[in-house]
């Protein structure tokens, strides 16, 4: 993936899910390979995943499907020997949809409208900042404070 501006989301291409599903496809997988390359090859960036639904179950169902489906890449990022920390997962369920109801609801044919609803059904992410240090490189090692005296083990 080419890392662009940091303010606008980059759409991960070939993230797809059956409806009312969050489990990775395996060309998905295969997809993801490309982030975790990109990942790897820019050590200090933190990013957040972002997923989406379409609008077909309730409000609340979609808010959670969608947070299920950004942890699962999530998940499989972590797999592949990305560090936690520099991860994020949200849901943003059927919020931010690409192509509105009224839009598939004016498409002639059933197979558009389902394009379109996958087409809501998303994955996207965002460089959330680039200042990221692996734990073994922080010097996270605490140096005794000379001031407080050792405490005698007691016996």
């Amino acid at each position: 993936f080419e890392l662009q501006s940091t303010k606008k989301p980059i759409e991960l291409p070939n993230i797809l899910y059956d409806l009312d599903k969050w489990d990775l496809r395996p060309e998905s997988k295969v997809a993801l390979d490309g982030l975790v390359a990109t990942l790897n090859t820019n050590p200090t960036i933190v990013i957040k995943i972002m997923s989406h639904t379409d609008t077909r179950a309730e409000h609340r169902h979609n808010d959670e499907l969608s947070q299920k489906r950004a942890q699962s890449v999530v998940d499989y990022l972590i797999s592949e020997g990305i560090d936690s920390e520099r991860l994020e997962a949200k849901g943003y369920g059927e919020r931010k949809l690409l192509i509105t109801d009224a839009k598939i609801k004016k498409m002639k044919t059933e197979e558009e409208k389902e394009v379109a609803h996958q087409k809501n059904r998303r994955t996207e992410f965002e460089i959330l900042r680039s200042d990221y240090i692996p734990k073994d490189k922080r010097g996270d090692q605490q140096e005794e404070d000379p001031e407080t005296p050792e405490q005698p083990e007691k016996q």
